[in-house]
Protein backbone atom coordinates (compact mmCIF):
# COMPACT_ATOMS: atom_id res chain seq x y z
CA UNK A 1 0.00 0.00 0.00
CA UNK A 2 2.69 2.65 0.77
CA UNK A 3 4.07 2.01 -3.05
CA UNK A 4 1.05 2.47 -4.25
CA UNK A 5 -0.07 5.38 -2.24
CA UNK A 6 3.12 7.20 -3.29
CA UNK A 7 2.44 6.44 -6.77
CA UNK A 8 -0.97 6.84 -7.75
CA UNK A 9 -3.08 10.28 -6.47
CA UNK A 10 -6.69 8.45 -6.56
CA UNK A 11 -5.45 5.57 -4.16
CA UNK A 12 -3.55 8.21 -2.08
CA UNK A 13 -6.48 10.63 -1.98
CA UNK A 14 -8.55 7.22 -0.58
CA UNK A 15 -6.63 6.60 1.88
CA UNK A 16 -6.39 10.15 3.06
CA UNK A 17 -10.04 10.69 3.36
CA UNK A 18 -10.17 7.41 5.05
CA UNK A 19 -7.82 8.81 7.87
CA UNK A 20 -9.76 12.26 8.12
CA UNK A 21 -12.83 10.44 8.40
CA UNK A 22 -12.07 8.34 10.98
CA UNK A 23 -10.30 11.03 13.39
CA UNK A 24 -9.70 14.38 11.81
CA UNK A 25 -6.88 14.55 13.67
CA UNK A 26 -5.02 12.11 12.52
CA UNK A 27 -2.25 12.77 10.03
CA UNK A 28 -1.27 10.94 6.87
CA UNK A 29 2.07 9.74 6.40
CA UNK A 30 3.56 9.42 3.10
CA UNK A 31 6.46 9.07 1.09
CA UNK A 32 6.85 12.67 -0.47
CA UNK A 33 6.35 12.83 -3.74
CA UNK A 34 4.20 15.63 -6.20
CA UNK A 35 1.05 14.48 -5.70
CA UNK A 36 1.04 14.76 -1.93
CA UNK A 37 0.24 18.74 -2.08
CA UNK A 38 -2.56 17.58 -3.70
CA UNK A 39 -3.81 15.35 -1.54
CA UNK A 40 -3.30 16.97 1.51
CA UNK A 41 -5.29 19.86 -0.13
CA UNK A 42 -8.15 18.36 -1.34
CA UNK A 43 -8.35 15.77 1.31
CA UNK A 44 -7.96 18.77 4.03
CA UNK A 45 -5.40 16.74 5.89
CA UNK A 46 -2.52 17.26 7.58
CA UNK A 47 0.40 15.03 5.78
CA UNK A 48 3.82 13.95 7.09
CA UNK A 49 5.85 13.84 3.86
CA UNK A 50 8.76 10.92 4.36
CA UNK A 51 11.84 10.69 2.44
CA UNK A 52 13.91 7.10 2.87
CA UNK A 53 17.21 7.29 3.83
CA UNK A 54 19.12 4.52 2.81
CA UNK A 55 17.14 3.56 -0.77
CA UNK A 56 17.80 5.06 -3.99
CA UNK A 57 16.32 7.96 -6.00
CA UNK A 58 15.87 8.50 -9.19
CA UNK A 59 16.83 11.58 -11.09
CA UNK A 60 12.86 12.52 -11.07
CA UNK A 61 12.54 12.07 -7.10
CA UNK A 62 11.00 8.74 -7.36
CA UNK A 63 11.89 5.94 -5.00
CA UNK A 64 13.87 3.26 -7.30
CA UNK A 65 11.61 0.34 -5.99
CA UNK A 66 13.35 -1.36 -8.52
CA UNK A 67 16.43 -1.50 -7.17
CA UNK A 68 16.83 -4.17 -4.37
CA UNK A 69 19.95 -2.18 -3.08
CA UNK A 70 20.82 0.12 -0.22
CA UNK A 71 23.06 2.74 -0.56
CA UNK A 72 25.92 2.68 1.21
CA UNK A 73 25.94 3.68 5.06
CA UNK A 74 28.17 6.85 4.02
CA UNK A 75 26.15 7.76 1.43
CA UNK A 76 23.12 7.05 3.52
CA UNK A 77 24.35 9.38 6.90
CA UNK A 78 25.12 12.18 4.28
CA UNK A 79 21.88 12.14 2.74
CA UNK A 80 20.68 12.24 6.68
CA UNK A 81 23.06 15.34 7.76
CA UNK A 82 21.61 16.81 3.78
CA UNK A 83 18.33 16.89 5.21
CA UNK A 84 18.63 17.74 8.09
CA UNK A 85 20.96 20.68 7.84
CA UNK A 86 20.04 21.85 4.17
CA UNK A 87 16.38 20.38 3.13
CA UNK A 88 17.98 18.80 -0.27
CA UNK A 89 18.09 15.29 -1.49
CA UNK A 90 21.03 13.75 -3.94
CA UNK A 91 19.37 12.63 -6.34
CA UNK A 92 20.02 9.30 -9.15
CA UNK A 93 21.96 12.01 -10.98
CA UNK A 94 24.11 13.18 -8.28
CA UNK A 95 22.02 16.70 -8.68
CA UNK A 96 20.80 18.15 -5.42
CA UNK A 97 16.95 19.21 -5.07
CA UNK A 98 15.19 20.83 -2.45
CA UNK A 99 13.13 18.19 -0.06
CA UNK A 100 10.14 18.92 2.44
CA UNK A 101 11.27 16.25 4.51
CA UNK A 102 8.63 15.70 8.14
CA UNK A 103 10.27 12.14 8.72
CA UNK A 104 12.63 9.69 8.04
CA UNK A 105 12.13 6.35 6.84
CA UNK A 106 14.61 3.60 7.49
CA UNK A 107 14.01 0.10 6.26
CA UNK A 108 14.03 -2.56 8.78
CA UNK A 109 15.16 -4.72 5.88
CA UNK A 110 18.20 -3.29 5.37
CA UNK A 111 21.21 -5.62 6.81
CA UNK A 112 23.06 -2.71 8.43
CA UNK A 113 20.18 -0.64 9.96
CA UNK A 114 21.22 -0.96 13.43
CA UNK A 115 24.60 0.59 13.28
CA UNK A 116 23.40 3.27 10.45
CA UNK A 117 20.48 4.02 13.34
CA UNK A 118 23.36 4.48 16.00
CA UNK A 119 25.71 6.65 13.80
CA UNK A 120 22.12 8.85 12.63
CA UNK A 121 21.43 10.04 16.37
CA UNK A 122 24.95 11.09 16.36
CA UNK A 123 23.70 14.00 13.46
CA UNK A 124 20.40 14.82 15.14
CA UNK A 125 18.10 13.34 17.93
CA UNK A 126 15.07 11.63 17.03
CA UNK A 127 11.85 13.04 17.65
CA UNK A 128 8.62 11.65 17.89
CA UNK A 129 6.45 14.21 17.53
CA UNK A 130 6.39 16.61 14.31
CA UNK A 131 5.54 20.19 16.14
CA UNK A 132 5.93 21.91 12.73
CA UNK A 133 2.65 20.60 12.32
CA UNK A 134 0.85 21.01 15.26
CA UNK A 135 -2.62 22.80 14.76
CA UNK A 136 -3.88 25.63 16.38
CA UNK A 137 -6.07 23.21 18.65
CA UNK A 138 -2.65 21.91 19.68
CA UNK A 139 -2.64 18.43 17.94
CA UNK A 140 0.09 17.50 16.32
Amino acid sequence: MYKLASENYEFSLAIAKAIKKFDKWLSYTCLDNENLTRVSEEAGIVVNREVFADKPYTQDFKADWESKRYINDEDCLNRIRTIMFSSQIKLGNGLFMPVKCDTIHFDTKNPNIIQILKKANEIVTPASTNYNRAEVSGWV
